[in-house]
């Protein structure tokens, strides 16, 4: 990333951030928050009225990058809070926590990560990007890491690990905290706050698992994470197509026996039962843009035909194709003129 950064001069693509100063909505103002945008990457728009919270709030923002070319940004995060970033769409970044490279290049939808408190972030986006920002409190992460183990905890010494990483369920939380904004504004303030808890306790879960293994010695049969990000790298850039097992195994350097079983203790599902998850999200994405019909859609997520495409997508979703298109578009409408 350095040598990205040092040929950037042009301030305009190279912003540094800060959220020493974010305003945690009281409990008043919780019940009109649903999702608040950024007015700089990784920083909420502050609102004016805003007070203290008496108890430690989760704030759920959205990054949204629509512009081509590249852009390098640097946040710091507060000493107080960790930032967990979970991507809604593929793109394409280098990222750096402090001096460490975690990633370079195509990052697929659902990829996750967390960045601790007092670190420094660095990202080099050379795409469009969409991006749910979690601001989690210590304090809030103490609070539930005691009431798993009963031991008090100092949320810095927990996610040292700065990586990527993927887990379905918690892509679903993120995506169901983008319909709260077609609630009314008090019910999608609540929603959206259980919502983005249910994800902290998910994520501190995992690293709660991986302390206990570390002490025990005991580890499960799961895939290491370069092997995971190569499996799920490979099934995003082929949903158009067959895939099969082997390829999949083959992409993340292991015999498919090895790899199946490892895949569903690291994802929760079988590889099989996340190709279609992954075709249907890609699915979701296409029925939004008014330009393809039903068939040309199923064609593009590696859908033999139309009726297997509706019968698929119906039982994953409980709706069909066209059903959710006109669902879709009038949560959109209700969107644009509640705003």
């Amino acid at each position: 990333m350095k040598k990205h950064l040092a040929s950037i001069d042009d301030p305009a693509h190279r912003v540094r951030t800060t959220e020493m100063d974010i305003a945690v909505p009281s409990e008043g103002e919780r019940q009109r928050f649903s999702l608040v945008s950024e007015f700089a990457w990784r920083v909420p728009v502050r609102e004016a009225s805003a007070t203290s919270s008496t108890r430690p709030v989760v704030v759920a923002t959205r990054w949204t990058r629509t512009k081509p070319g590249t852009q390098a940004l640097i946040h710091h995060t507060a000493n107080d809070r960790h930032i967990v970033a979970i991507a809604l769409m593929p793109t394409d970044i280098e990222f750096f926590s402090g001096t460490r490279l975690m990633h370079d290049g195509r990052l697929a939808t659902g990829a996750i990560q967390v960045s601790g408190a007092n670190s420094e972030s660095t990202a080099l986006f050379r795409a469009p990007c969409d991006v749910l920002h979690l601001h989690v409190p210590d304090s809030l992460i103490a609070q539930q890491y005691e009431k798993a183990l009963g031991d008090s905890l100092n949320a810095k010494r927990l996610f040292s690990d700065a990586h990527f990483f993927f887990d379905p369920e918690i892509e679903r939380l993120s995506l169901a905290i983008l319909t709260a904004t077609d609630l009314e504004s008090a019910a999608g303030g609540r929603y959206v706050e259980s919502l983005s808890c249910a994800i902290v306790a998910k994520i501190l879960g995992r690293e709660i698992d991986a302390q206990l293994e570390a002490r025990t010695g005991r580890t499960k049969n799961r895939l290491v994470g370069w092997r995971l990000r190569r499996a799920v790298a490979y099934i995003e850039a082929n949903l158009s197509l067959p895939i099969r097992l082997d390829d999949i195994s083959s992409s993340a350097g292991l015999t498919k026996m090895h790899f199946a079983a490892q895949f569903r203790e690291s994802t929760g599902y079988s590889p099989h039962a996340y190709v279609i998850y992954r075709r249907i999200r890609r699915a979701e994405t296409l029925l939004r843009q008014k330009q393809y019909n039903i068939l040309e859609v199923a064609q593009s997520c590696g859908f033999a035909s139309h009726a297997h495409f509706c019968s698929v997508f119906k039982k994953t979703t409980g709706y069909s194709p066209s059903q959710w298109r006109v669902r879709f578009a009038a949560a959109s409408a209700h969107t644009e003129n509640a705003g």
